[in-house]
Parts: C-alpha cells; structure tokens; sequence
C-alpha cells in the first residue's frame, strides 16, 4: 500500500524541535509493521521550500530525502478534468489539488492530511474514503 503524506503532516512528522504527536508515530509504526510505502509528492517539495521559518526548513527537507517521491504523478488541470471542479487560487491550492488527484488516479492508495480543503474536495470526488486524518 502506498501512502501519500500532506505537508501539514510533513512538516510536524520531521521537525525535531518539538515534542512528537502520538498519532504521528502511529502511522510509522504501522507503515512500518505493514510494509506501507510512504510518498510525497515532488510539489511538496516546492511547498516546504516556502516555509519562512528557516531553521525548520533546513531540517524538514533534509528529513524528508528519507521517503519515496511519486515518479510522474498525474498533473491536474481543470480544462482537462471538469468532473473535478477543485478551486485554485493559489499555489496550495494547485499542490493541493495535485495531491489529492494522485489519489483520484491511483497513483497512491491513501492521503493523509488535517486540510479540511482537501477532505471537502475528496468527497465531492467520492473518494473520501481513501483521505485520512492523523
């Protein structure tokens, strides 16, 4: 199975300047005792690169070399996916509409995110059932 972090759970997953969520651990531990794939998507990489808290930049993407990054993910695009009528007005909102159709297309098994946008969106694309919360 492969699974498919947000940022928002990147980003307090590898920060080492604050105590660890038990959830967060959770979902290594079971990675790990269920041979789970852990993805991030190469747009990510972009989105923690506009952290503007520096010190925890330099370390999260150090930390994050550590997982797999989707080969070729599917790019979304309105003009070529109308049955997804995702907003964007910015540049989370184009990564996050790119993660969530890595999931629409199968390029991943499960996200995991707290974006109550991302949620919204996966249920208007009867994909819910694949988008946890930590």
């Amino acid at each position: 199975m492969n699974i498919l972090l947000d940022t928002n759970i990147l980003i307090p997953l590898e920060d080492t300047s604050k105590l660890l969520d038990p959830n967060l651990s959770s979902i290594k531990q079971l990675c790990s005792k269920y041979n789970y794939n852990i993805f991030i998507h190469p747009l990510q990489i972009e989105d923690l690169n506009r952290d503007k808290n520096e010190e925890r930049k330099k370390i999260v993407l150090s930390r994050v070399k550590q997982y797999q990054i989707i080969e070729n993910p599917p790019e979304w695009n309105v003009s070529e996916n109308p049955e997804l009528s995702w907003k964007q007005k910015n540049d989370n909102d184009r990564i996050d509409n790119n993660l969530l159709f890595s999931l629409y297309r199968n390029a991943v098994s499960i996200l995991v995110t707290e974006d109550e946008e991302i949620h919204k969106k996966a249920k208007s694309a009867n994909i819910q059932e694949k988008v946890y919360r930590k």
